[in-house]
């Protein structure tokens, strides 16, 4: 009986526990601020109208379920889209209380760079973000390996191009 009662005092325990544990989700979105293919491939001012509905509606929705979202940005795609309108989209983003993160100058698969040109693609992609976070009073800590190949990229190059980038977190390195 005593046993039975322990076993049941323990069950009721582990199980409050259990409900209490707090579960942590990150939403994230890649290749801001609009990712041009086939399918949109129109004028520049109908890839503008394209990108900033999409955009509004992405917005629309994280803000309504109250998610914590980082859209990270590809400067090239600001530029493919035309500067003012890219800028246009993230500032959207900043406004509405999101973050903004870097993914690169222009998407390129960092197994395959040197580390100059590994700065390089960072130090490029940071030309648009950077300057909006700033204006919206935040501070820039994430950046994605474009194709998330981050294992080899951390192994050889990060240790040499962190100090240049001092927003950029340290970059995880496994064995």
């Amino acid at each position: 009986m005593r046993s039975a009662l322990f076993i049941a005092i323990c069950a009721c325990v582990l199980s409050q526990c259990v409900l209490a544990q707090k579960r942590t989700v990150a939403f994230t979105v890649d290749d801001l601020p609009f990712v041009r293919s086939e399918v949109n491939r129109g004028s520049l001012t109908e890839a503008d109208k394209q990108a900033a509905s999409a955009n509004r509606t992405l917005l629309a929705a994280f803000a309504r379920h109250h998610l914590p979202v980082t859209g990270f940005v590809n400067e090239k795609g600001i530029e493919d889209l035309g500067s003012p309108a890219g800028a246009a989209i993230l500032r959207d983003w900043t406004t509405h209380g999101f973050d903004l993160g870097n993914h690169t100058y222009a998407h390129l698969d960092f197994n395959s760079l040197t580390v100059a040109e590994f700065e390089t693609e960072i130090a490029r992609g940071e030309k648009t973000f950077l300057p909006l976070m700033k204006a919206a009073g935040r501070k820039p800590e994430f950046f994605r390996f474009p194709f998330n190949h981050w294992r080899y990229a951390a192994k050889t190059r990060c240790h040499r191009c962190i100090p240049r980038f001092p927003w950029l977190p340290a970059c995880p390195v496994h064995n």
